[in-house]
């Protein structure tokens, strides 16, 4: 239900580019270009249309070394990258170490090279590593020997064969970084993934030695016996990667003239294909679960290494191979013999377009109520998360034309986003647990690690948390020669809940979901990155799931969590970019006058998590006024962060006009704030007078433009005393007689408002509060209290307030915000979602 708002007119008067004020150069103080928000002020003087209408569009700078984010550094250091989550400490460090000692040789890439774009946001520059992995105990060949001679050898062999292939795009050296003082990554002999005898058979596979599918001794060897576990954590697939860099190294170079890794491509997509056709009934093998689990390593490893083109090729290796005697027309996934499916051999689609759609088919259809079947539903979202992450290793500009894997994707398997995205938003709605005790100790593992990450109550669900990543990945891709139906799947969720003809004849391809479940779910795991990240997009596209939640009767049961975990994230002062998205959610709740009218209506019990004050009997939007001014106060003394800021001050403003019964808390809180904005503003435009007049030595008759418009500094403090004003003047004008607390603080700080009334820029605003001052003031006079309490005060302005007459002031217009996505937010929404998932 959205409230009717009146059609704003078109706004007059001046252009104010609120620029990142972190975004200066010290000595000159000059603004940086890195990003700027436009806001066209209106007229205040403008007596026909009430309603202000202002955009809020974010404009990102986007550079050729990594995506630029609405966070700008501190202290006047420029536009930073994406800032990390909270993390062990050795998670990015030791992973990035690995890659320094491992890429350096290997097939199309440098240690230079292998990260330009989103990657360079995630992860710092490597290091070197002070440990290099051992074999496993037992094992006769050793991986970690000779490691330099293989290196070398891989590189010289992969160039010769890949010398015709056009040459990988170069990037921009990544800086040296101090040696890590981090524990040593894991080494094999320690791992719990292979056993000796498993990482043997995957060594000699990867070998220079073709293996067809006939040899049963070496593949049974390879697949059957124990299914091999997957990681859960960071640390977890850091072991794994270097356990395994050998074995990928080996493929990489041996594939072209073994074709092994398309032996065990192909014997993946008979067994899936085979599952198809059975409808998925009954249980994946052990080994097609080990299969998927090592094409997932292999893959991941190309992706890493390899071009586009290089990965195609490796895709495609088994066309030039005889597979003939390989084949059956008869695969079943039990028999005996190990065989390839001949429907499988001949189909003359990509390997990978045959690989995705098998995938897409599990994702949507297939059963995860026995353990195995979960952990492989698991590894088939693994495995097209990692194919996705390909885009992480590409320069900028190659990133904006198009990935191998995301292209097939979006242009010949569209068909399969309507059903994928309702499954995997269904996945993190349910949240299913590990089956039974799943593994015993990788459960309790994940449980562990991750309790401080979720609420309180909510059950860890692997499954449920990588759903909701790739469902984050699909829906944010932006594709520049497709559309993407995944994001477009979003706008045609359907509430299954309501039985409404009309509507669905309407729209023939809508999507069914429970609102309600999705709601629950999305309140109660808000406090988690991807519950954020998934409600954006809903809010923002989806109109019905929109108005399902401004129609609900209980905002706070998810205004709340958000608020809490504004404060906690602003106390903290970690993950900004979690941050930045939780104001927007706000902001996009916020454009609902009926909302922000009912916010003020509810009252809530006391916050314990609000350590500020001990509030009792404050409503909603009061307490949302309290954690917002929180906010913008940690922006303007450490963030830094012009985006952050702009959004509160939009909230802030749409909330204004329907602010009731404010608490004295609140109001105190208010006008005290405005007072620090203004009085700092005054210093920033007195002390920049004063340089200016210092420096000039000789006079001129040209006119010397005022040094505080450009000072970015005073740009910012000087729009937030505009807003504030704004704010308080809508509350005098439209609901002064509701609002008696803010006209107490307003008489206690009324000399916070006299130095503004000549101002050229603030003197409209300020005459409407003025003139409510003087009003009560004089009743206070004529009321002549000796010794006045705070009681004998309020009673006189709730007297006052019932002769008041609105027609005593000018009228202003009413300030009205609205978000809109700008055309490159996918960079930054997609940098910050791959630093969700633990295991890239």
């Amino acid at each position: 239900m959205t409230a009717e708002r009146p059609t704003p007119e078109k706004a007059t008067g001046s252009v104010i580019d609120l620029v990142d004020f972190a975004g200066k150069d010290p000595k000159t103080k000059t603004a940086s270009p890195a990003s700027t928000t436009t806001v066209l002020w209106g007229d205040h003087g403008n007596s026909g249309d009430l309603t202000d209408t202002r955009t809020v569009r974010h404009v990102r700078k986007i550079s050729q070394g990594g995506i630029s984010t609405p966070f700008a550094s501190q202290k006047g250091k420029g536009t930073q990258q994406v800032p990390q989550r909270a993390r062990t400490p050795s998670r990015d460090r030791l992973r990035t170490e690995a890659a320094a000692t491992t890429r350096g040789g290997e097939t199309g890439r440098s240690t230079s090279q292998e990260r330009s774009n989103v990657a360079s946001t995630i992860l710092p520059a490597p290091s070197t590593l002070s440990s290099v992995p051992q074999p496993p105990s037992g094992d006769a060949s050793s991986p970690a020997e000779g490691q330099a001679q293989a290196t070398a050898s891989s590189h010289s062999s992969s160039q010769d064969a890949s010398s015709s292939l056009p040459p990988s795009p170069k990037t921009p050296s990544s800086p040296t970084r101090r040696p890590s003082t981090l524990p040593h990554v894991r080494t094999p002999a320690d791992n719990r993934y292979l056993s000796s005898r498993h990482y043997a058979t995957f060594s000699q596979i990867a070998s220079n030695e073709c293996y067809s599918i006939d040899n049963q001794t070496i593949w049974q060897s390879a697949l059957s016996g124990d299914r091999l576990p997957q990681p859960q954590t960071s640390q977890e697939a850091l072991d794994l990667e270097m356990l395994t860099l050998q074995i990928g190294q080996s493929f990489t170079k041996n594939n072209p003239m073994t074709g092994n890794f398309n032996v065990l491509l192909l014997y993946l997509l008979s067994h899936m294909r085979f599952m198809r056709v059975m409808a998925y009934d009954g249980a994946w093998t052990v080994e097609a679960y080990n299969a998927l689990f090592l094409v997932r390593l292999c893959t991941k490893h190309f992706v890493d290494n390899l071009t586009q083109i290089q990965i195609h090729e490796q895709f495609e290796m088994d066309r030039t191979l005889s597979l003939k005697s390989q084949m059956t027309s008869q695969f079943k996934s039990d028999q005996a013999q190990m065989a390839l499916d001949s429907h499988v051999v001949h189909d003359k689609r990509l390997r990978a377009q045959q690989l995705l759609e098998e995938l897409f088919h599990i994702i949507i259809y297939a059963d995860a109520s026995t353990v195995i079947n979960y952990d492989f539903y698991m590894e088939a979202m693994n495995l097209i998360i990692v194919m996705c992450s390909a885009q992480l290793y590409q320069p900028l500009s190659s990133a904006v034309e198009g990935s191998y894997f995301i292209d097939i994707v979006m242009d010949r398997l569209s068909h399969f986003a309507g059903g994928a995205m309702q499954r995997l938003l269904m996945n993190f709605v349910h949240r299913p647990p590990p089956v039974g005790s799943s593994g015993g100790m990788l459960y309790s593992a994940y449980s562990y690690l991750f309790a401080t990450k979720k609420p309180e109550g909510a059950a860890p669900s692997p499954l449920g948390d990588k759903s909701a990543i790739l469902f984050l990945i699909l829906s944010a891709q932006n594709p520049k020669h497709f559309a993407n139906e995944f994001k477009e799947a979003i706008k045609r969720f359907q509430d299954s809940n309501v039985s409404d003809s009309s509507q669905m004849a309407e729209d023939d391809h809508s999507i069914n979901v429970s609102f309600r479940h999705v709601y629950q779910t999305l309140c109660s795991n808000i406090s988690s990155e991807e519950a954020g990240l998934i409600l954006y997009p809903l809010l923002l596209h989806n109109r019905n799931f929109r108005s399902y939640m401004l129609s609900r009767t209980d905002p706070e049961g998810l205004l709340l969590p958000i608020l809490k975990q504004i404060y906690e994230l602003v106390e903290q002062r970690t993950n900004y970019p979690q941050l930045y998205i939780l104001l927007v959610l706000i902001l996009l709740l916020s454009q609902d006058d009926v909302l922000t009218d009912s916010m003020q209506r509810i009252i809530i019990p006391t916050q314990p998590w609000y350590t500020e004050r001990v509030l009792k009997s404050v409503s909603l939007g009061g307490l949302t006024i309290l954690v917002l001014i929180r906010c913008i106060q940690a922006n303007l003394s450490t963030f830094k962060d012009t985006y952050s800021h702009t959004v509160c001050v939009a909230i802030l403003a749409n909330m204004a006009r329907n602010i009731s019964g404010i608490h004295s808390i609140v109001a105190q809180r208010v006008v005290s704030f405005y007072d620090m904005v203004a009085k700092r503003y005054l210093k920033l435009t007195g002390q920049l007078a004063r340089e200016s007049s210092e420096d000039v030595s000789t006079p001129t008759t040209s006119i010397q433009p005022d040094p505080a418009e450009d000072d970015p500094d005073t740009i910012i403090y000087g729009d937030l005393v505009a807003v504030l004003l704004e704010m308080i003047n809508s509350v005098v004008t439209y609901s002064i007689k509701h609002n008696p607390e803010l006209v107490y603080a307003l008489l206690h700080k009324r000399e916070a408002f006299v130095q503004f009334k000549l101002h050229p820029r603030f003197g409209d605003l300020v005459e409407n509060i003025d003139t409510v001052i003087s009003y009560f003031h004089d009743k206070l006079l004529e009321a002549d209290l000796k010794m006045p309490s705070a009681a004998d005060v309020a009673g006189v302005i709730d007297r006052a307030s019932k002769t008041w007459s609105i027609s005593k002031l000018k009228v202003i217009s009413v300030l009205k915000f609205h978000y809109e996505e700008d055309a490159n937010d996918w960079q930054f929404l997609m940098s910050y979602i791959w630093t969700c998932d633990p295991i890239l």
